[in-house]
């Protein structure tokens, strides 16, 4: 495991607090600075998990998926990403050839993921919809198919 979670294992408390507006504003900002960084080799930026469901209470880390043509080729937009300012914190080869950045500040999650793997995305945004299922929400429009549009 140590292999794939780059700087070890981190003890940090985990918190749910309430919707926060600002959220979708925060996923933007981070979109445009995505996407001025890697250019067209990000074919799609997404705000997905449990901050990009309109009031569900979350973990206050905005979950961004970047797909891109192949995630193991990190040359590709590694470089790039990280003059961006995100630090490499998971490189899971084996699994989806996932790679996983973050903020020095540990609010936001970006993972790169290969263009080819719905799976992968289908695991990173499910568990909202099967929330939204359970208590029976008719605002199924607010989920969107990954990457009808790139949201920048």
């Amino acid at each position: 495991m140590n292999d794939m979670l780059i700087g070890g294992i981190e003890k940090r408390e985990i918190v749910v607090v309430d919707y926060d507006p600002l959220w979708p504003e925060k996923f933007q900002k981070h979109a445009r600075l995505i996407a001025q960084a890697l250019g067209l080799k990000a074919l799609c930026v997404d705000h997905v998990g449990s901050t990009s469901v309109p009031g569900l209470a979350a973990k206050p880390i905005i979950d961004v998926v970047v797909v891109v043509e192949n995630s193991g080729d990190e040359a590709a937009y590694l470089p790039a990403l990280l003059a961006a300012g995100y630090i490499l914190r998971v490189r899971e080869p084996d699994w989806y050839q996932h790679r996983m950045l973050r903020t020095p500040q540990l609010d936001v999650h970006v993972h790169i993921i290969l263009k080819s793997h719905l799976p992968m995305m289908l695991l990173l945004w499910g568990h909202v919809l099967l929330y939204l299922l359970k208590l029976g929400h008719t605002g199924m429009e607010q989920f969107r198919p990954f990457c009808s549009r790139k949201n920048v």
